[in-house]
């Protein structure tokens, strides 16, 4: 995957990761030039998600993020 541009910045929430700790994720919207296979380094999974729609599969807090409740 080739990011183009990062096109705005969507908001951010804290939650406890699995070592017991907070972390906080900033969430961006992004344009990219195309859609290739995404390497995981740090997760297991990842999904594309338009803001509208069913968001199936994501959390309270990315869900809140991307739409703007």
């Amino acid at each position: 995957m080739t990011v183009f541009s990062v096109d705005r910045y969507l908001g951010h929430f804290d939650y406890e990761n699995s070592r017991g700790t907070t972390t906080r994720q900033f969430n961006v919207a992004v344009t990219v030039a195309e859609t290739g296979p995404v390497v995981l380094t740090e997760h297991d999974s990842h999904q594309w998600a338009a803001p509208t729609g069913e968001l199936p599969g994501v959390t309270d807090g990315v869900r809140k993020v991307l739409t703007g409740a």
